[in-house]
């Protein structure tokens, strides 16, 4: 999972839909995304969208070493947390 698709949307399209994050960021949606697709997206560090699964209730699914979320769960969270502290 490296560089997202010539034709994807731009990270802002986190704002959106799960759909479009899904697009935007997610070759292959089934996998799910990495802490750094996410960190990417929300243009942030990989420790932070760490600590938000960790400490502020980020959905997330731990496949064998590895931490995944699905698009539609993160771009839920963050409409879910619009106008407060992150």
């Amino acid at each position: 999972m490296g560089t997202p698709p010539e034709n994807a949307a731009p990270p802002s399209a986190i704002s959106g839909n799960g759909e479009s994050l899904s697009n935007a960021i997610l070759p292959h949606p089934a996998l799910g995304m990495t802490t750094a697709e996410v960190a990417e997206a929300c243009r942030v560090s990989q420790r932070t969208v760490r600590d938000w699964a960790r400490l502020h209730g980020l959905p997330a699914v731990r496949v064998g070493r590895t931490v995944r979320f699905r698009p539609e769960a993160v771009a839920a969270w963050l409409r879910s947390r619009e106008g407060g502290a992150a």
